[in-house]
């Protein structure tokens, strides 16, 4: 159905003025402040409230306008797939962030410490992996069956796959010795079921009603911050048409450019970098330990950047009273119905003790503890020197709890600015080493297509290392 002449003529003159802002946006306009003005907030444009709901097409419509007049239709299109259904009531998009601690995790699922030693794997590693050779496997074991199981029951387990860490396999006539000469059914522990790639598939069958409490869910608890560089508007661009697809309002926090003169020192002045900290120490340290591998310059700026946003999300999170924070990195590609997946990860298989969610990570060490999530651990192959580098890496798409944020800041700070351990300054490589005193849980990137994606592209971290 067509919207009314006054109300598409709103939305012409809406769309014109918010294209034209979005053109005249400078380049360095976060520069001068930890908190982006308000031209960096990009909130999705609401319908008037005497009309149909209509999802917040009015963002990719302006940023297709920016980009070419070919992508403009798609980008529509895009937008009207997945918000909520037009005419939804609005009494049900206010879910109150506030309450219960069960809004953000699952009550019922146990906390978990970080494993340690034996009890932590390598999950299924690609090449470039620091581990990627390791193999551990458990044995099988007979299974003794219990009341209600039989053979069917032990063949359709195995054709079910690992499920809650648990494999089986059945074989006719006694079975092939696997487990036993005259033992049918096997099982083993399996520790790498939540890296299986089936787990990350698409949502199917989610019904109107699951949809629609997801979005306000999201709205209402998520406050979504994209750390991008000032003269990067190509990359901002992107941002703003792909989150407006999903209708996600997000806030830009300026990365942080450490070849540019008197950033480090401003860094300095607004006490993101500690006074004692002695960066010529650190560089020089860094090319002894890690030969060969550039310089620090570029993971200096990175660490500053994620410092940064962590303060202005406390800040805003105090003032909005929304409970989690999700930071983007402006090469992340959420995958479709990101806010459903998101919604279900956390109140279906979160533990409450959760202070930390990697959405997607790289080399997963740890353990698993549902079919999604991994309880990040240190990993202990790697000498406390080099900060246990070698596992978890990547930070394109980091949840946090809001108010236990200011915790891990500081433990965070504490990691990282030690000029004799430079490798500490990647804040992935010290989340993962400060993982056994934070509740720290990731997503690998081996499930397909998972929660996120990264837009391959060029990394000023790694350029400005070089």
């Amino acid at each position: 159905r067509r919207r009314p002449l006054a109300c598409r003529q709103r939305h012409s003159a809406a769309v014109d003025a918010m294209a034209a802002k979005f053109q005249q946006l400078p380049t360095a306009a976060c520069e001068e402040s930890d908190s982006p003005p308000d031209a960096m907030n990009v909130e999705p444009w609401p319908c008037p409230s005497n009309e149909p709901r209509r999802p917040p097409a009015l963002l990719a419509w302006a940023a297709a306008l920016s980009l070419g007049g070919a992508a403009l239709c798609g980008a529509f299109l895009l937008t009207l797939r997945s918000a909520p259904p037009a005419g939804a009531p609005r009494q049900m998009l206010m879910l109150s962030a506030e309450g219960p601690r069960h809004h953000r995790c699952n009550q019922s699922a146990p906390n978990v410490s970080a494993p340690l030693g034996g009890d932590a794997y390598d999950l299924a590693l690609e090449w470039w992996c620091p581990f990627f050779k390791k193999e551990q496997r458990r044995p099988w074991r007979c299974h003794t069956y219990a009341e209600g199981e039989n053979d069917a029951w032990c063949q359709a387990r195995a054709n079910a796959g690992a499920v809650d860490g648990k494999s089986f396999y059945f074989g006719t006539w006694g079975g092939d010795g696997r487990c036993g000469y005259g033992c049918s059914c096997c099982v083993r522990e399996d520790p790498f079921y939540c890296d299986t790639p089936v787990n990350g598939a698409d949502l199917i069958d989610v019904s109107p009603q699951e949809r629609l409490e997801a979005h306000a869910w999201f709205d209402a608890a998520v406050n979504v911050f994209v750390i991008n560089m000032p003269n990067d508007r190509e990359r901002r661009q992107a941002m703003v048409f792909k989150l407006a697809q999903q209708g996600i309002a997000f806030q830009v926090s300026p990365g942080v450019n450490m070849s540019k003169p008197g950033e480090y020192r401003a860094a300095q002045r607004r006490g993101l970098v500690p006074a004692s900290f002695n960066l010529s120490e650190a560089q020089s340290v860094f090319r002894k330990v890690e030969a060969g591998s550039g310089g620090i310059t570029g993971t200096v700026g990175c660490a500053l950047a994620h410092r940064r946003v962590m303060d202005v999300a406390i800040s805003k999170a105090r003032r909005t009273n929304r409970p989690l924070v999700l930071v983007l990195e402006d090469d992340a590609e959420l995958v479709a119905d990101f806010k459903v997946k998101l919604y279900k990860l956390l109140h279906s298989e979160m533990p409450c003790d959760w202070e930390v969610l990697s959405l997607i990570t790289l080399c997963p060490h740890g353990q698993c503890v549902s079919k999604h999530l991994l309880r990040v651990a240190p990993n202990l192959n790697v000498p406390a020197e080099r900060c246990h580098s070698g596992s978890n890496f990547a930070t394109y798409a980091m949840l946090y709890q809001a108010e236990r944020l200011p915790r891990v800041r500081s433990l965070l700070r504490q990691a990282q600015w030690d000029a004799q351990r430079p490798t500490c300054l990647d804040i992935d490589v010290a989340l993962a080493a400060i993982s056994d005193e934070v509740a720290y849980y990731a997503v690998s990137r081996n499930l397909r297509p998972g929660f996120v994606w990264t837009n391959p592209g060029k990394s000023d971290r790694l350029v400005l290392n070089a």
